[in-house]
């Protein structure tokens, strides 16, 4: 399993531009883990085992963890109406979404950028700047007075901003910040000591940068550029939490 685990992740970082960790584990034993790429092309320092990646959507599954771990505690639960535990009102967010159809993408409520018509974020940012976005809060603005895609419950379509407002229901609940509750409550009690909300801002230790690759009009790839214009600079509850291969091992 080793050699093959090998020889297929070193065909697909030489012919598929991978440019990060694989990691197998079998119960307590450590199968296969090795880096490749660069954590930053333009010095080309490579990526090490423990070098830190942004998540993004996988952060959808801290944020399940919390909404989950709130229900459990029966301080939530999955059939309560978002807008009964965060003030919404003016929005267009329906007053019969609930935190189930939040969780499962069938509450229908608009996204800010729709990435199944093929938006992208980065024409989002172009008239409304990333960097203003710190906080859950920030994030309604760009999609809360939007029209529903759907009633509630009827259909299912895949929505970055249902994560941000479970997020906010977190932060009702708890009475804390979505990031300091996923530190105390998830990372640190699963022992994730590598994984954090960073900022794009900031100098952070063994951390990857983030890129995308540019292409021709033909489709053929070019090269890479930073992709630090097409999300918020520091992690929200539904993308960017930095973690690594290993955090994401002790997670699971």
């Amino acid at each position: 399993m080793r050699a093959f685990l090998q020889e297929l992740c070193e065909d697909f970082a030489a012919n598929g531009n991978f440019s990060g960790v694989c990691l197998l584990k079998r119960e307590n034993e450590l199968v296969f883990e090795k880096a490749y790429g660069f954590a930053n092309r333009a010095f080309r320092v490579p990526n090490r085992a423990d070098t830190r990646f942004d998540t993004a959507s996988v952060t959808k599954i801290f944020t399940a963890a919390a909404v989950l771990q709130l229900a459990e505690q029966g301080r939530l639960g999955l059939s309560d109406r978002i807008t009964a535990l965060v003030d919404l009102s003016g929005t267009k967010i329906p007053e019969d979404v609930t935190i189930e159809q939040l969780l499962n993408h069938t509450s229908g409520i608009a996204d800010d950028a729709d990435e199944v018509a093929g938006e992208s974020y980065a024409a989002l940012f172009a008239d409304s700047p990333n960097y203003v976005i710190r906080e859950c809060r920030d994030f309604l603005k760009n999609f809360a007075w939007k029209e529903p895609v759907f009633p509630a419950g009827t259909a299912a379509r895949y929505c970055n901003c249902s994560y941000v407002l479970l997020g906010m229901a977190v932060e009702a609940v708890s009475g804390e910040n979505y990031r300091d509750y996923y530190r105390k409550h998830i990372f640190e009690p699963a022992g994730m000591t590598r994984t954090a909300f960073l900022s794009m801002e900031e100098v952070n230790e063994n951390t990857a940068e983030g890129y995308e690759n540019v292409q021709d009009e033909a489709g053929r790839f070019m090269g890479y550029r930073k992709n630090i214009y097409s999300f918020p600079p520091r992690g929200t509850p539904d993308g960017g939490a930095y973690t690594t291969a290993g955090d994401l091992c002790r997670f699971v």
